[in-house]
């Protein structure tokens, strides 16, 4: 990861929703990302082209460099992320 036009957590103005977003995140050192909501709200995990959106355990070890960004929704304005997301070597 480079940090170039990234941040780590911001609110969506106007919505009900929270980013985490890290621009040319390498993966190259992981096989699957596991996404696990602690919560009942819609998420959204982006890593390069790849978006997933239920919990599971997915493959990523064709992706090299990506933007890897989480977009979760909740009932409050920019409410915390209730994601457990971990990268798998």
């Amino acid at each position: 990861m480079n940090g170039t036009a990234s941040y780590a957590y911001s609110g969506v103005s106007g919505t009900y929703a929270a980013l985490f977003e890290l621009d040319n995140f390498d993966f190259s050192n992981y096989r699957q990302i596991s996404i696990k909501n602690l919560a009942n709200f819609g998420y959204e995990v982006t890593c390069g082209t790849k978006v997933f959106s239920s919990d599971g355990t997915y493959d990523v070890s064709d992706l090299k460099a990506a933007k890897l960004k989480v977009m979760y929704h909740g009932n409050v304005g920019n409410p915390p992320i209730q994601l457990r997301i971990e990268l798998i070597p």
